[in-house]
């Protein structure tokens, strides 16, 4: 889906979608392709979840993905 197309389905501004898909971009998490469409990497941010290491239940964004 294209940030566009992500603001047609939610209550979030193409400013605020931009931004966090730039985060996730920076851990590897969502990909962009040259028709600027992005993708999630689903198992990497269920395993954000499931870290066995308590210290990553902390995270901003392992609390973010549970909400």
């Amino acid at each position: 889906m294209t940030v566009h197309e992500i603001a047609d389905k939610v209550t979030a501004s193409v400013e605020q979608i931009q931004s966090l898909l730039t985060e996730l971009r920076t851990r590897s998490l969502v990909t962009r392709n040259d028709s600027r469409q992005y993708a999630l990497d689903r198992s990497g941010m269920v395993s954000i979840i499931n870290d066995p290491d308590e210290r990553a239940h902390n995270t901003e964004l392992h609390g973010q993905w549970r909400e």
